[in-house]
C-alpha cells in the first residue's frame, strides 16, 4: 500500500505518473515522471518529496521517461546515539 502523502506529494509533480508508484516494506520505492531528467526541476521534486516526509535517492534515465526514486526521510541511517 502506498503513502496518501507520498501519493499526495508525486499528483503534484508535474509530468509525474502516481500510478507508478512502487513502495516497498521498508519505504522505498520509485515513480516515474514522462519527461526527461534535464527537463525536471530537481529543487521542486525535492521539496514536494520532503514535505511528504521522503527525499529523493536518485533517478534513472529511461527513454522519455524518468525513474525518480525515493526513501523515507528518517529511514535509520546516520543520527547521533546517546
Amino acid at each position: 500500500m502506498v503513502d496518501d502523502a507520498l501519493e499526495e506529494a508525486v499528483e503534484s509533480i508535474p509530468d509525474a505518473d502516481p500510478d507508478s508508484i512502487a513502495q516497498y516494506d521498508d519505504g522505498r520505492g520509485h515513480f516515474l515522471i514522462e519527461s526527461d531528467a534535464d527537463e525536471q526541476d530537481v529543487d521542486e521534486i525535492e521539496e514536494v518529496l520532503e514535505a511528504a516526509g521522503y527525499e529523493r535517492d536518485g533517478h534513472v534515465p529511461v527513454p522519455e521517461l524518468t525513474q525518480q526514486n525515493f526513501r523515507p526521510i528518517d529511514d535509520g541511517e546516520g543520527g547521533e546515539s546517546e
